[in-house]
């Protein structure tokens, strides 16, 4: 007796378009099901420079499989996105470009290698060095003593001052480091606040969401982004920080959507932090991209300027 097969997804493309093949190869979709199948009818056009082509298949596809409920047929109040470009400062920006020359020299010495095996261990190295400048961005002049922050360290606020944190807040970040140093400026601010990362333990997480919810005197939540985008409802607040952007925009999307959902009385606003002429921008860069192929497949019927290939990675 055959069985049909379904699958449950919030995101059905994170990365890259193979991510649709292999959930294909799951839903048993012939005959693209086989990977070769979809290279030849779908990827490979794009290779090609035909976009235009590709993207009418993939809507074509994707109108015969989804079923999907957009979120704006839920009766939520308005969502206002902000983002707050910063400078560094002098001090900042050295440490900055001394890294990123040291990450370029990575690449050249990388592309340099003839061994298969040195070049991968190369390309760790520039990873390494990437996620460097993106904690600089982040830490400031604390990444030198990031896995020493201590209450000891002054915190001065960033672009808002700690006491604008009036409203129920929560504060996401890819680093418990940068939650460290967030929830040092807030306790010497006098700001009560929670805590909820990987180091919880499973049976005590959803306590701590309850306790925010329940009491109004405690103003900020800080969660990392890997425990906040799922399986959580923090609708108590009405406030978002996104202390740094993510490779993966989903991940973002579905963190605030745990603010912004059924149950939710307030507007909500969502501040992200975007550091000028560094590495961030290029990673909002990859976020559009990810954000418009996504958008071929989940919107079959709208509109879509998705029409640009992958660009080789830059170290600006």
């Amino acid at each position: 007796m055959g069985c049909r097969v379904t699958s449950v997804n919030r995101t059905p493309i994170q990365n890259r378009l193979g991510d649709l093949a292999t959930l294909l190869k799951f839903l048993k979709v012939y005959p693209y099901s086989e990977k070769r199948a979809f290279e030849t009818d779908i990827a490979n056009l794009w290779k090609y420079g035909r976009d235009e082509e590709a993207v009418k298949r993939l809507k074509r596809l994707g109108g015969c499989l989804l079923l999907r409920r957009p979120k704006g047929i839920l009766d939520l109040p308005p969502r206002h996105d902000l983002r707050n470009q910063i400078d560094l400062s002098l001090d900042e920006r050295q440490l900055y470009e001394g890294i990123r020359s040291q990450a370029l020299a990575k690449i050249d010495e990388a592309l340099a290698q003839a061994n298969p095996g040195t070049k991968s261990h190369s390309f760790v190295n520039v990873l390494q060095r990437i996620e460097a400048l993106r904690m600089v961005c982040n830490l400031g002049l604390h990444y030198h003593d990031r896995h020493e922050i201590d209450t000891t360290l002054h915190v001065s606020p960033t672009s808002e001052n700690w006491e604008t944190l009036a409203q129920r807040t929560v504060v996401f970040s890819t680093w418990r480091m940068t939650l460290n140093l967030i929830e040092v400026g807030l306790k010497q601010a006098s700001i009560r606040c929670l805590r909820f990362d990987g180091k919880a333990p499973q049976k005590e997480r959803q306590a701590v969401v309850d306790r925010f919810r329940r009491d109004p005197s405690i103003k900020v939540l800080l969660l990392t982004l890997s425990c906040g985008a799922v399986g959580l409802t923090l609708t108590a607040a009405c406030r978002a920080y996104l202390m740094e952007p993510h490779w993966n925009p989903t991940l973002e999307d579905q963190s605030l959507a745990r603010i912004h959902r059924m149950g939710q009385k307030k507007e909500l606003t969502t501040i992200r932090f975007v550091v000028k002429n560094s590495f961030e921008e290029r990673v909002i860069e990859i976020q559009d991209f990810k954000r418009d192929l996504a958008s071929v497949l989940l919107n079959p019927q709208g509109e879509s300027g998705f029409s640009t290939r992958n660009k080789p990675l830059e170290v600006s």
